[in-house]
């Protein structure tokens, strides 16, 4: 479960991103969410590349940590665009 998690979740923030420029979102906004990418990118290389190097494979509860941080800021700063509409 925990390795095919990342399968379904690695697109999330890159779809995120490419949504920014069909939103016209701009800034911050939109790099939080490339940066969250690059983090599930290391998170899944910190596994499978350098699972034999110690102090970089160390750094993956690491970047689960910042990736969870990532997230609660970009939902935290963006209350009005991911609210329901009536």
């Amino acid at each position: 479960m925990h390795r095919s998690f990342v399968k379904l979740f690695a697109l999330a923030p890159l779809l995120m991103f490419l949504m920014t420029f069909v939103n016209g979102i701009k800034g911050i906004k939109r790099w939080v969410s490339l940066g969250l990418f690059a983090l599930v990118v290391f998170q899944f290389l910190s596994v499978q590349v350098f699972s034999s190097a110690g102090v970089i494979a160390a750094l993956h509860p690491v970047v689960a940590m910042l990736l969870f941080w990532g997230s609660v800021i970009t939902v935290k700063n963006n209350p009005k665009e991911i609210q329901a509409t009536s």
